[in-house]
């Protein structure tokens, strides 16, 4: 016998009733064990199996979906980027400067101008191309050696993405602390150099003169490849959001965005180098470069700030709150070591101040750095809470959750005594590092809260911020590799995944439709 089944295949007098008995065929196979009527299976909304569980769902089954933005539109967005890296102060000054000489070094003849801008643009495409290589082999297989082997880089399941199992998700970096570390100090630092506290970039912009000095396209093409280099420091606020969209495509994507986003820098030089007298419309570099520079700092402290906000999601801030003070401080000494640097470390400073300054710059980077350990670090010199503690703690929070609190901590044992007790489950599989994931926290308004709540629906919440193999288990359960996933489990039905991106309304209409079915 089993109860709470609702069989499609019953007479309508009977449909909506609880099913208290049956008679057929039993049967084992893959799929579990499957009772079956009248030889025929029931449809996924009927089938039951040993012990009044569902076996595990298939992911063909879930309803797929909508796809991620297409890869047209992200090189056209990639392209757009590349457009804006020209308007950095490391490389809007060069522009017109660059140009000049191309027309110095063809002659003034025309034809030869544009040879010299195309060698340049030839020189950032390489520069491009190389930064690609380096994401694709840091996305492949070949860095996780806990992954199954996946296709080989020279095959063309590679290039397509099939195989995703031997492709590291490019979300797997936001969940080392290390990464988040390492971002966190790269933004705070760019910020504060662009705002002027010291300069980075100086020895950039000279370095490779003697590639660039060569005569001929030699020059040009050094000068080409070198401009992207000097223009990194500056365009991160850009760069790095653009390389994470095209880092979710396979790595013949990644090549096309990457290419679209060097087109894209390398478009002034080309209208430039066939047009040369449109130089003279271009602002000339004055003061106000300087004031430009400062404001877009406050873009890599925008970047900064969210990055400390899911830094802090790795330390255990009920159990040991010290910790986070301690990782606050270790930010004031980290900006202070690159004050007194930019301070007393200039090259018109006297060799005495300038070594005095690097020692005491050195001790506090050292101490900044000490104290913004992740807490697997700070525990190699005995500080702070033992590795894993924060993960113990987030994996107890079921039984401290206060009562009231409308989402619980998702657990494969919570859900599935929930699905047991005859209760939908409502799991929402999310990230702090997850911008979607953010955006529809609002779509969670307080009529669609009373909704789920008048359907007595069970909401969870499948935090990913840290690696969790449970959760990766079930998203690969659901067919999808990557959050935000947001999917509805129903007794004795196989769950229904929304779409990636909510709103109140699709939210409601979801309900209403998937509960009454």
């Amino acid at each position: 016998t089993t109860d709470g089944l609702y069989p499609n295949n019953l007479p309508d007098a009977d449909k909506g009733k609880p099913l208290t008995s049956l008679s057929g065929i039993l049967r084992a196979g893959r799929e579990g064990i499957i009772i079956t009527a009248d030889d025929r299976p029931f449809s996924g909304e009927s089938q039951a199996t040993a012990a009044g569980t569902e076996s595990a769902p298939e992911p063909s089954a879930s309803i797929p979906a909508p796809p991620l933005m297409g890869l047209g539109e992200i090189m056209f967005f990639m392209f757009i980027g590349g457009i804006i890296l020209n308007v950095m102060p490391c490389v809007f000054p060069v522009i017109g400067l660059k140009i000049m000489g191309f027309v110095q070094l063809g002659g003034g003849e025309r034809k030869k101008v544009l040879a010299h801008s195309l060698t340049f643009v030839l020189g950032i495409l390489i520069s491009f191309w190389i930064i690609t290589a380096i994401l694709i082999a840091l996305k492949a297989n070949m860095f996780d050696w806990s992954a199954p082997a996946g296709p080989g880089v020279f095959s063309g399941d590679f290039w397509l993405g099939r195989g995703a199992e031997g492709v590291v998700n490019w979300a797997f970096w936001f969940e080392n602390p290390w990464v988040n570390f390492c971002l966190l100090g790269l933004m705070l630092a760019m910020g504060l150099s662009m705002f002027g506290v010291f300069e980075i970039g100086v020895k950039a912009t000279t370095m490779g003169n003697d590639l660039q000095r060569r005569k001929g396209y030699a020059g040009s093409f050094w000068s080409g490849a070198l401009a992207t280099v000097i223009s990194t420091p500056c365009s991160a606020p850009f760069l790095g959001q653009a390389i994470g969209a095209a880092m979710l495509q396979p790595p013949l994507g990644i090549v096309l965005c990457l290419t679209m986003m060097g087109l894209g820098m390398s478009l002034p030089y080309i209208i430039l180098g066939a047009f040369p007298v449109l130089t003279k419309y271009l602002p000339k570099p004055g003061a106000w470069m300087e004031s430009f520079k400062q404001a877009m700092s406050f873009l890599m402290f925008g970047t900064a700030a969210y990055f400390l906000w899911i830094y802090m999601a790795f330390f255990d801030a009920d159990n040991h709150p010290q910790d986070i003070l301690f990782l606050f401080f270790g930010l004031v000494l980290f900006s202070l070591a690159f004050w007194v640097y930019g301070r007393w470390c200039p090259m018109y400073r006297s060799r005495k101040s300038r070594i005095t300054g690097g020692i005491f710059s050195v001790i506090f980077l050292l101490a900044g750095l000490y104290y913004m350990l992740p807490p697997e670090g700070a525990a190699w010199f005995g500080r702070g809470s033992a590795p894993g503690a924060a993960e113990s703690s987030a994996a107890a929070a079921p039984s401290l959750q206060e009562e009231g609190n409308i989402w619980t901590p998702w657990s494969p044992e919570a859900m599935q005594a929930a699905l047991d007790g005859g209760k939908p489950v409502y799991v929402d599989f999310t990230a702090r590092w997850c911008s979607t994931c953010q955006v529809n926290k609002a779509s969670y308004t307080d009529e669609v809260l009373a909704a789920f709540k008048k359907d007595g629906i069970v909401m969870m919440k499948a935090d990913k911020t840290r690696t969790s193999p449970a959760i990766d288990q079930e998203l690969k359960n659901l067919g999808r590799t990557a959050v935000p996933v947001n999917a509805l489990y129903l007794p004795g039905r196989k769950p229904v995944v929304t779409r990636e991106l909510l709103s109140p309304a699709y939210l409601l209409e979801f309900l209403e439709k998937e509960m009454n079915r």
